[in-house]
């Protein structure tokens, strides 16, 4: 299922990033950009499978009809949030330690960000997945996401 494809993708970069974001954050410090013609591939394919997921969203008329969305400037402003919530924790928020629950609030962000595009069918939907997805994690990862994704 498309959403549950979506929820996979979005929780395995978060965990991702929360699980190597003392590296992410060093990696800055340690690369050489200035010799730098492309972005990191590992990042252009995480790009990537998010505007795959967003254009299966589209294509399977998830989307509403009465709104006219730029599919890349939603895909690279989703990506963004997801991507750069941690400096965001660590810079405007000013927290040395960064709990799932800090982590968590990244989520709700990125789905800020992408419901008021989606049908309400697809956004329940999205929210089911969310949770299926939590219970899965919970067994073995991080806390479940308890807070609905929208209201």
């Amino acid at each position: 299922m498309i959403v549950d494809d979506y929820v996979e993708h979005l929780l395995f970069a978060m965990e991702l990033t929360w699980s190597y974001r003392f590296l992410l954050r060093d990696r800055a410090q340690f690369t050489d950009e200035s010799e730098a013609t492309q972005p990191p591939a590992e990042l252009v394919v995480d790009f990537d499978e998010l505007r795959g997921l967003i254009d299966r969203l589209a294509a399977a008329g998830m989307f509403r009809q009465n709104i006219d969305a730029d599919l890349d400037a939603l895909t690279r402003a989703l990506w963004i949030v997801s991507r750069y919530w941690m400096d965001h924790l660590g810079e405007m928020e000013r927290l040395d330690e960064i709990t799932w629950d800090d982590q968590e609030h990244g989520i709700h962000h990125h789905f800020a960000v992408l419901l008021p595009h989606l049908t309400t069918p697809t956004r329940r939907e999205l929210e089911a997945a969310l949770q299926r997805a939590s219970r899965a994690h919970a067994a073995g990862g991080p806390p479940a996401i308890t807070a609905p994704i929208a209201s």
